[in-house]
């Protein structure tokens, strides 16, 4: 009966991506934005191993990590699964005071890192992008306010953005740039907000358990990276939950959360409730065995 629920639950997903002209479904394309913190990790792969989503480009903003040190994590784990092809931009730095978190985040192994990569800038690589894509934000959102200012025509679609809290100006992600969220919630482009404030499933020893069971590439980075000693005691004790891994579950398994308006162009979602919450955990260990 859960396996035959969890199908039901994609078929319904599925159907809702738009058509192309031979009556195929189209996947959704996406932009990410990650200030390199061990959720994102998380919800990089998730996206990555969708057959619904395909992921244009990543660029990096100032959190968890500085940018430039966001960007190597993002190439090391794109060239351990073998996504070199994904363009890579490196936003520029705020100068915020460091959060607790960062000493660990630099700790958190996403790939063999190097310094040697590309050198374009978030909003070089931002500017390229057509057609209208949906801004996928981790982070602060100071790359899609400079994208803004400087080529309003390349905006994007919609924004899909984690903030944590319920209350909009508040949470890390805001405070990690709050002039640049401002002016982005108010610039009419369509954002939603998702929250993990009050439903979000463990990612504990259990769920890490599950995941090791699941054959695939992205599947085994993420088991690695919490694993790892950066990481292990975090996922033991049950502090570390699906934080940002909620964006990608809002795109992929929308009828899971409930919306309600913050203003004309801001909406605030949140999973539904506790049952929601276990689904969602069904259905990250789906997507990311990708098949």
């Amino acid at each position: 009966m859960k396996h035959a629920r969890l199908v039901a639950i994609l078929f319904v997903a599925l159907l809702a991506l738009p058509a192309g002209h031979d009556g195929e479904r189209t996947r959704q394309r996406v932009v990410i934005d990650t200030d390199g913190a061990a959720d994102d990790l998380r919800a990089i792969c998730l996206l990555l191993s969708s057959p619904a989503v395909e992921v244009c480009a990543i660029v990096t903003s100032e959190g968890a990590l500085v940018p430039g040190e966001a960007a190597r994590k993002v190439r090391a784990l794109l060239r351990s699964l073998d996504r070199k092809e994904i363009p890579v931009g490196t936003g520029r730095p705020t100068g915020i005071a460091p959060p607790p978190w960062r000493a660990h985040s630099r700790r958190v192994p996403w790939g063999e890192e190097d310094d040697a990569g590309n050198a374009l800038g978030a909003v070089e690589v931002l500017e390229k992008m057509t057609g209208g894509v949906t801004f996928v934000a981790l982070g602060a959102l100071t790359n899609l306010h400079d994208l803004l200012e400087r080529c309003p025509a390349a905006r994007p679609r919609e924004v899909v953005w984690y903030n944590g809290h319920a209350v909009l100006h508040d949470g890390a992600n805001y405070a990690a740039d709050s002039s640049a969220a401002r002016r982005v919630l108010a610039s009419g482009v369509p954002v939603e907000v998702v929250s993990g404030e009050r439903h979000a499933f463990p990612v504990d020893d259990a769920f890490i358990a599950a995941l090791s069971r699941v054959d695939a590439s992205c599947a085994r980075l993420v088991v690695s990276s919490h694993r790892s000693p950066a990481l292990r005691s975090l996922v033991a004790s049950g502090h570390t939950r699906s934080w940002d891994d909620l964006v990608a579950l809002r795109l992929l398994a929308p009828e899971l959360f409930t919306s309600r308006p913050l203003s004309p162009t801001v909406m605030l979602s949140a999973l539904s409730g506790e049952d929601a919450a276990r689904r969602a955990r069904e259905i990250f260990l789906h997507v990311i065995d990708g098949k």
